[in-house]
């Protein structure tokens, strides 16, 4: 999940850049509206205005930088249209357009693919770190009969070298007749007059 991070801070980037553009351009509208006698007649156009362009920045910044995102994610095969449509979607309407769309778009597309690659298998890895954690009940079985795997290998291991080191004194003890049975290999052997 760590590898993912990239996009996810990416899609971040393009929400809060939405946001930002959105909020200062409101702000931009309410600010000449808060100026003493001339913000009280320009300020019903202007706080308008503001909402209206940051609207529109904001889904110009969607739809740019969205588009670049979804290219990037089905490059790297974390394209799912059906989450793709919902962040796409979230980023163009305007009242959802303040919604972090695109992050949550991306954070489904990349459970999406650790499930696909069997890295998360949803209640089950849930279980299973459950089932390890060292505060549970299940936990302290776990461990236990972790415990008793290793003593298990650790006696095998112990009957394993044994049986070798008997194998190996066998053999030590039948050099004695391996050297007596060369010797009278040589000595049989018929010598020759140079």
């Amino acid at each position: 999940m760590v590898r993912y991070m990239p996009y996810i801070i990416v899609a971040l980037f393009i929400d809060g850049l939405k946001a930002l553009v959105y909020w200062v351009c409101f702000a931009l509208g309410a600010g000449v509206a808060a100026i003493p006698l001339v913000g009280q007649i320009v300020g019903t156009v202007t706080i308008p205005l503001g909402i209206a362009l940051g609207m529109a920045l904001s889904i110009c910044l969607s739809i740019t930088l969205g588009a670049g995102f979804l290219l990037l994610l089905s490059f790297n095969g974390l394209f799912y249209l059906r989450y793709a449509l919902g962040g796409g979607f979230s980023g163009v309407l305007p009242i959802l357009d303040i919604l972090p769309g695109w992050t949550a778009m991306t954070i489904l597309c990349i459970l999406r693919k650790t499930k696909e690659e069997g890295e998360l298998e949803g209640t089950a890895s849930t279980a299973f770190t459950l089932a390890i954690s060292p505060k549970t009940n299940v936990g302290a079985v776990y461990r236990g009969i972790k415990d008793i795997e290793r003593r298990n290998m650790t006696e095998t291991a112990q009957v394993n070298s044994r049986q070798k080191l008997k194998e190996e004194l066998e053999h030590i003890d039948q050099l004695p007749e391996y050297a007596s049975n060369t010797e009278k290999s040589i000595q049989q052997r018929p010598t020759y007059a140079v």
